[in-house]
């Protein structure tokens, strides 16, 4: 999964976007959380995999509303202890690849 989002984000072109904005997230985190909190994290889908050296990683992607949405997810992170490795802000293409390859199942 990550060399799926190095591959999309890699190929990307920088857009404008301001903070106040709707935008597409992608967060990876050390750590399970449960599928069923997708609520508590803004409504992002959640997936929860393990690694190649065998931690669990959970992915969260989705639309948050501007970037305070995007804090109160990444404190809401920080409230369960889980270890935010990436962020990253998406179009609406690379959003659908990611979640295509998270579909798919791809690996990490």
């Amino acid at each position: 999964m990550v060399d799926t989002y190095k591959r999309v984000t890699a190929t990307s072109t920088p857009t404008r976007f301001s903070p106040e904005q709707p935008g597409m997230y992608f967060i990876l985190a050390r750590g399970y959380l449960e599928e069923s909190w997708s609520d508590y994290f803004g409504g992002m889908a959640i997936r929860i995999e393990r690694g190649q050296d065998g931690v669990l990683l959970t992915t969260l992607t989705g639309e948050l509303s501007d970037q305070a949405a995007l804090m109160g997810v990444l404190n809401a992170l920080c409230d369960r202890h889980a270890v935010v490795l990436m962020v990253g802000r998406l179009s609406s293409l690379q959003h659908r690849e990611i979640v295509s390859a998270l579909f798919r199942g791809s690996g990490l």
